[in-house]
Order: C-alpha cells, then sequence, then structure tokens
C-alpha cells in the first residue's frame, strides 16, 4: 500500500507516518519542512519538502498513491487570510486524486471546532456544524467542498473529526496541546493561566488510540465522517487539578476573561467504535503519567 501524508512532520501526520511504515507500507510525507525533528528514519518513507500550493508537484507525487491522508493546515488563527489559501491547495489536491486514480482520502478536521456551540453535548456526527471561531469555520467549509467534490465517489471519501489529541512526541521534545502546556508550566514553576472560571470542558484522547481508530477505520474500508475521542468529558479545572495529583507539583493559577471561540465539547463515539475493532482506549491519567515520566522529569 502506498501512503501521502501531507503535514507528515506534524504532530498527528508523523505517527501516521510510523505507523503506516510499521506496517510494511511506502510512505511519502509532503510537508513545509522535511528536515523536521518530527522526521523518523525509515527506509518505507520518502520526505519531500513542498505544500499544496505547487500543483505540478502534486500530480507528480500522487502518481501510484493508493491514499491520500491530508492532516497538513497552513491556517493561523492571526492571519485569517489563510483560509483562502487552505481551499484552493486543497482543491489541488483533489485535482490529482482523480488524475491519478487515488482509491482513498482522508481529511482531518477537527471535532470541537467543527460543531462549535451547541446546547447539548455529546456531539454526533448528524448534528449540524456550528462553528464560532476562524478555525472552525475554515475547516467546515473544507469538509463542504470534499462533500461535494466525492458526492458521485463516497466510498472514496473519510472526513475524521478528532477531540484534543495528546502524547509523546516522535524525536523531539515540542509537544502541542493543553496537557503538555500544563506539564511544561508545573515544571518551571510558572503560572497556569486559564480562561474563563475552568468550568470549560473537553475531550481527550491519546495520539496512540488516534492513529489506531484512523489506521482501522482505512483498512476497514470505511468512509463518511467518524468523530474520534474518548467519549468522555473533563474540565479544564478537573485536569489542572489532576495533573498536580499525578505529578505530586503544583503551580499558581491566573484566571483569564473567557475566549469567545472557546467552546465546551465531548464526542459521541458510537459510530467509531462500532465500526473498527479497537476498543481499549489510553486511560487519561495513565497517559498523563507516562508524558510527565519520560519528558518532564
Amino acid at each position: 500500500m502506498n501512503v501521502l501524508i501531507i503535514g507528515g512532520t506534524g504532530f498527528i501526520g508523523s505517527h501516521l507516518v510510523q505507523q503506516f511504515a510499521l506496517m510494511q507500507c511506502k510512505v511519502i510525507s509532503l510537508s513545509r519542512n522535511c528536515n523536521s525533528d518530527n522526521s523518523i528514519k525509515n527506509p518505507h518513507v520518502n520526505y519531500i519538502e513542498g505544500d499544496l500550493g505547487d500543483k505540478d508537484l502534486l500530480f507528480k507525487i500522487t502518481k501510484g498513491i493508493d491514499i491520500i491522508v491530508h492532516c497538513g493546515s497552513s491556517f493561523k488563527p492571526q492571519n485569517p487570510d489563510k483560509k483562502g489559501e487552505e481551499n484552493v491547495n486543497c482543491k489541488n489536491l483533489v485535482e490529482s486524486f482523480f488524475y491519478n486514480k487515488v482509491e482513498k482520502f482522508v481529511y482531518f478536521s477537527s471535532g470541537g471546532a467543527v460543531y462549535g456551540k451547541h446546547s447539548s453535548s455529546p456531539f454526533k456526527e448528524s448534528d449540524i456544524p456550528n462553528p464560532v471561531s476562524a478555525y472552525g469555520k475554515s475547516k467546515l467549509k473544507i469538509e463542504n467542498f470534499l462533500l461535494r467534490e466525492f458526492i458521485q465517489h463516497e466510498e472514496k471519501l473519510l472526513i475524521l473529526r478528532p477531540s484534543n489529541p495528546y502524547g509523546p512526541p516522535q524525536t523531539n521534545r515540542v509537544i502541542p496541546g493543553v496537557i503538555p502546556s500544563i506539564l511544561d508550566l508545573i515544571k518551571y514553576k510558572k503560572s497556569i493561566k486559564i480562561y474563563g472560571d475552568g468550568s470549560a470542558y473537553k475531550d481527550f484522547i491519546h495520539i496512540n488510540d488516534l492513529v489506531k481508530f484512523t489506521y482501522n477505520l482505512l483498512t476497514n474500508d470505511r468512509f463518511g465522517i467518524y468523530n474520534i475521542g474518548s467519549g468522555k468529558k473533563m474540565s479544564i479545572n478537573e485536569l489542572v487539578s489532576t495533573i498536580f495529583k499525578l505529578t505530586n507539583n503544583s503551580s499558581n493559577i491566573i484566571y483569564l476573561d473567557a475566549l469567545s471561540e472557546d467552546v465546551s465539547f465531548f464526542l459521541c463515539t458510537e459510530k467509531v467504535f462500532l465500526a473498527q475493532p479497537h476498543k481499549n482506549l489510553i486511560n487519561l491519567e495513565e497517559g498523563i503519567s507516562s508524558l510527565w515520566n519520560k519528558y518532564y522529569l
């Protein structure tokens, strides 16, 4: 199986590269920085530096590819104009997909940002998206574009809406996300800033579980839209308290005004559990303890 991963040196992408390489797949990673510390050394992996704006490159590297996994992003919150670039770039990728007769297209959207603010949760795939942030609106716009483009080829499109992934990096210690940020602040005895009163809740999933779900959905020929999360909610206050307990440490907490684009959410995961065999998720406390002991002590 030949796989092209867009954003293969990012947090999610680098773990997907590793998973497919371990399964003896031929992997091409396309990213703006192929010399990233998240690159892995593996004879099955070829790192190419470039971006989705280069149509000639896309038509070249998608030849002979079976699966395209798009988990890259050029979106920057401080530069909303990037939304237009995201859409054009995705169009280029889809054109190369159909031109070279690729079999499956996977798009990583966002479980929290796309659903936005609703009166109740957990969010189901059938819920009408209501994004409030520019990031969420950008993700939804690309989702809708893909659904239109693949309307005659629904069996080829898989859209994933993950919750908040966390876990170890590949080869360096730059780890994104709220959990690593809190661990880092605790280690260096810095104050933890919480926006709002801390009652906002999130859904966290370990990166290993996210990768397993993704791989299993692909190998079981699933298509459509799937939430991927723990199916459990934890408030930011509960998260900080849990981390204090697990690390036997504490830090000063500063409460700031809530952010208008911040939403509470957790995901309904019934559909993804029924669609593939992976059931036993890494416990949040176990995952946090492992991170702390390996990367912060």
